[in-house]
């Protein structure tokens, strides 16, 4: 750490942005896939919730 800081702040400034960069680009690539993925599991998950209690209501109407 001493080391880093006895350099310049503009070196020590891109170089933070060198060992960022590719962290920040991998994270916007698979959030939005993980969110897609957690998007459509939440919509099978209220459509199969929906189809039981329709069911659940159609026993309870011939009963």
């Amino acid at each position: 750490a001493e080391l880093y800081l006895k350099a310049p702040e503009v070196t020590r400034r891109n170089t933070r942005i060198h060992f960022i960069q590719p962290l920040k680009e991998r994270i916007v690539r698979e959030v939005g896939y993980g969110l897609s993925l957690e998007g459509a599991s939440s919509a099978d998950l209220v459509k199969s919730m929906r189809a039981k209690s329709e069911s659940a209501a159609r026993k309870g109407k011939v009963a």
